[in-house]
This record gives structure tokens, C-alpha cells and sequence, in this order.
């Protein structure tokens, strides 16, 4: 079973799957939204170096402070502290 499949799957249904097939799926995840940020990082920067923030932000409807944070990704929290 691929993530695609496991999105249309019910709460009652992932309750009965076996711990590998979560735990595979929950890697394919992670490395799918580190994925995503890493582009949608890249966009905005594109974006942002053609037009200011208002149009990027009226091109996208995303608030600034979402498209900023996308090019600049901060640690979260819980990474911070395991660096410390």
C-alpha cells in the first residue's frame, strides 16, 4: 500500500493495519513534506525575486509571514533542543 492509497483510507481502516505498513508510510510522508517545503521554498525565493512581497502574497493568497518562512525555514522547537 502507497501513501496515495493510504490518504482515502478511514480512521477505522488504518486502526487495522499492521505496524510496518504504518510505519513505511508514515517515512514516505516526512520525506514527501520535506520534499514539498524544500520546493515551495524555492517558488516563493523565484517569486519573490521577480515581483515584492504584496504581489507575491496577492499572486498566492498566502499571508507574507507563511511565504517568508518558507524561504526561511526556522528549526522547529523540538530540533533546537536536541541540538543543545
Amino acid at each position: 500500500m502507497n501513501l496515495a492509497e493510504l490518504v482515502d483510507k478511514t480512521d477505522a481502516e488504518i486502526r487495522d493495519m499492521d505496524d510496518e505498513i504504518l510505519v513505511a508510510n508514515l517515512r514516505d510522508a516526512e520525506r514527501s513534506a520535506a520534499e514539498l517545503n524544500a520546493i515551495s521554498g524555492r517558488i516563493v525565493a523565484v517569486l519573490k525575486s521577480r515581483h515584492s512581497w504584496s504581489k507575491v502574497v496577492e499572486l498566492t493568497g498566502m499571508p507574507q509571514t507563511t511565504l517568508h518562512n518558507r524561504v526561511h525555514p526556522r528549526a522547529s522547537k523540538r530540533t533546537e533542543g536536541e541540538q543543545q
